[in-house]
């Protein structure tokens, strides 16, 4: 999991960085520049550093092991011994604390690094970059763990606190919204991280334009996702994820000709190279009936490897055939698609156009490979192999089968009625 790595890294950052700012490493390192501070306005006084010498061995040697491979357990013990030491300062304790994070973030265990990171901001002992960074980990950690509230309630805390609402705050606190399910109050907090970061000469993260997107979609506002949408494809034209989301934009604002023609476009560039491109066109295409467009896309997909064949890919190929007057060729494919198909659906199609074909013995066989495969409504097949029976001049069979089709709620009006037009009821 990449976020979890970058997170674990970061978490060690922030433990060696506390450690250095100690006066047991500057005692080790006589002289260490001070850095300028992160949050310079924060509301927080930067205390004053206070290791115990009571527990400085421990700490010392947990430090120096932390810092080695397979030498997780005793670090664990030495956190833990430090954390029940009587002598302990709380920044001693912030410390261990953190340690302990850092080793539930390696075993992926974000619920308890939390929970250790969380007591190291209880303490009030670390310094403000230490302190307010690990208040960001455990805010982008709950976020990850999906416990947004609480997320939400500590990235408010961090704004308030520092009195930095840069766009990496406000932008994360918009997406922990968004989770929510808040889309009126994530969509203006991803708005002014967007301007902020433009203003900064900063790079936006790439969710947040996504955001705005499915934000202005659900507030009922297409024109302004398609704007964004048309904004960022503006600047990196060849992005086809870019393009896949105006293209999903202008579907759901039912501007189907533009969808169709912005991935028209991109096929023509060689940008369609995933099987959800092509499916997207040829059911656009199929949409608005020009059923030759999307026949000859599926069969392009196919000939390159994109699509794969599957019973909705032929069903479909087979629907927009006999729309298109092929009849022979869509018989042929509803049965390429029943022979896929988990049901005898596709088979019940084939036997209606078989019948209305005049091919009854071949409507009559692919109805009962229909029934065999299993039908939701099993008096179709039964009234096709009735008018199949028929044409064939097998009246007996055929009162026979309209009599199967009378039992089923589905097709009993229509055999009954042909039964009493017979005389057979």
């Amino acid at each position: 999991m990449n976020a979890g790595r970058n997170l674990k890294q970061g978490l060690l950052a922030i433990a060696v960085a506390a450690m250095l700012a100690s006066p047991l490493a500057i005692a080790r390192k006589k002289a260490v520049e001070k850095p300028e501070p992160k949050y310079p306005n924060a509301t927080r006084v930067d205390p004053e550093i206070k290791p115990s010498r009571g527990v400085n061995k421990q700490l010392t040697k947990m430090y120096d092991l932390a810092q080695e491979d397979g030498k997780e357990s005793q670090v664990r013990q030495l956190a833990e011994e430090i954390l029940t030491h009587k002598k302990a300062s709380a920044y001693d304790r912030a410390v261990a604390d953190q340690t302990l994070a850092y080793q539930a973030m390696d075993k992926d265990d974000y619920a308890k690094a939390i929970q250790y990171l969380q007591r190291a901001i209880d303490e009030n002992a670390l310094p403000n970059d230490t302190h307010y960074s690990i208040m960001l980990q455990v805010a982008q950690m709950q976020q990850a763990e999906d416990q947004l509230a609480a997320a939400d309630q500590t990235i408010k805390r961090l704004i308030e606190e520092t009195r930095s609402d840069g766009p990496e705050f406000v932008g994360l606190r918009g997406s922990i919204k968004y989770q929510q399910d808040d889309c009126a109050g994530a969509l203006p907090l991803i708005k002014d991280a967007m301007a902020k970061s433009k203003a900064q000469g900063l790079k936006p993260q790439p969710s947040w334009p996504q955001i705005m997107i499915a934000c202005y979609a659900d507030l009922d506002q297409p024109g302004e996702a398609i704007n964004v949408a048309k904004q960022q494809l503006a600047d990196d034209p060849d992005n086809t994820t870019l393009i896949r989301n105006l293209s999903t934009v202008y579907l759901q604002a039912e501007k189907y000709a533009e969808a169709t023609a912005l991935l028209e476009d991109a096929k023509a560039r060689g940008l369609m190279t995933a099987d959800r491109d092509y499916e997207q066109l040829y059911r656009l295409y199929h949409y608005a009936e020009q059923e030759d467009k999307a026949i000859a896309t599926i069969d392009e997909g196919l000939a390159k490897g994109i699509l794969q064949p599957s019973a909705e890919l032929y069903h479909l190929k087979a629907e927009a055939l006999y729309f298109s007057d092929h009849t022979a060729e869509a018989i042929d494919w509803y049965g390429k698609a029943g022979e896929l198909s988990d049901s005898g659906e596709d088979y019940v199609n084939q036997a209606r156009l078989l019948y209305e074909s005049d091919r009854y013995a071949d409507a009559k066989a692919a109805a009962n490979r229909a029934l065999q495969k299993g039908l939701k409504r099993p008096g179709d097949a039964w009234i096709v192999i009735g008018g199949a029976e028929l044409g064939m001049n097998k009246k007996a069979a055929g009162i026979a089968a309209y009599k199967k089709a009378a039992a089923y709620p589905e097709t009993k009006k229509a055999a009954e009625s042909w039964l009493r037009a017979s005389g057979a009821l």
